[in-house]
């Protein structure tokens, strides 16, 4: 939270030098401010909402910055609406010819897809996201539509009793979790590990369950993401548990309590 509130400071004063001094370009800004989606993404939105309204982002600055808060609000797990804005963005970049901007505003076009309820809207967008985005080796891009489209698929799965979209889920999570790895990005990492694990649960595949787990949980301990650390231990003391091996089982679950507190 210090950090975040550091970073937000910082980039005010940014702003403020922006105004002041012509070499600090509202480019400049926007680029901290992506750099900071992943890494603080309230504190970017809340600072990218400071710079549209002093009204003095235009041309490709302007669009930018609203894709940027789309993104932002998205990590923040804002509701992606399917409005005018998210089409424009697209018509800007289709007429740009940039597959990276066309790559991720696709990406939000899936998103608002998945909030209107319209599976097959969803995966089409998805599926042109990442083909978009594999071209030009948009990693970050790739690994958020594998995992966003892998939980889509998901609960297809569970909605429809039917296998073929958890084999989906399956595939699409070991690609998250490997663009994860390359990226060094924890927190996706952890997310997908955590998400993937609710298949080998399912079928009973106690050894895959059980590294998908462990591994989750090792992230966790090495990044103080105690949060995430408790929902790993609570799901190993369950397979344990289910397994019979009650020490184990007794441990992870005062881990999870003492986590908690």
């Amino acid at each position: 939270m210090r950090k975040a509130l550091y970073l937000f400071i910082s980039l005010l004063l940014a702003v403020t030098s922006c105004i002041e001094r012509p070499e600090v370009t509202m480019h400049h800004l926007l680029k901290q401010a992506e750099g900071m989606v992943r890494t603080a993404p309230d504190t970017a939105f809340y600072f990218l909402q400071s710079l549209k309204e002093t009204s003095i982002a235009t041309g490709d600055d302007s669009v930018f910055l609203e894709l940027l808060l789309l993104e932002a609000g998205a990590k923040n797990d804002a509701t992606i609406p399917d409005t005018l804005a998210i089409h424009s963005l697209t018509s800007y970049y289709s007429a740009k010819v940039d597959t990276l901007m066309l790559a991720r505003t696709c990406r939000l076009s899936a998103l608002a897809y998945r909030n209107l309820g319209d599976y097959e809207g969803t995966v089409a967008r998805y599926n042109a996201a990442i083909a978009l985005a594999r071209p030009v080796e948009a990693k970050h891009v790739l690994g958020d539509a594998y995992y966003e489209l892998g939980n889509v698929y998901y609960s297809e799965g569970l909605r429809t009793r039917t296998e073929p979209p958890r084999i989906l889920a399956d595939s699409l999570f070991y690609l998250t979790e490997q663009t994860a790895e390359e990226l060094q990005d924890t927190a996706l990492w952890i997310n997908s590990l955590l998400s993937h694990s609710l298949i080998p649960e399912g079928r009973k595949q106690y050894p895959e369950l059980e590294r998908l787990l462990l591994l989750a949980l090792r992230l966790s301990e090495k990044t103080c993401d105690t949060g995430h650390e408790a929902v790993a231990a609570m799901n190993l003391s369950i397979m344990y548990g289910e397994l019979g091996e009650k020490e184990k089982s007794i441990s992870y679950v005062r881990r999870n309590l003492d986590l908690r507190k």
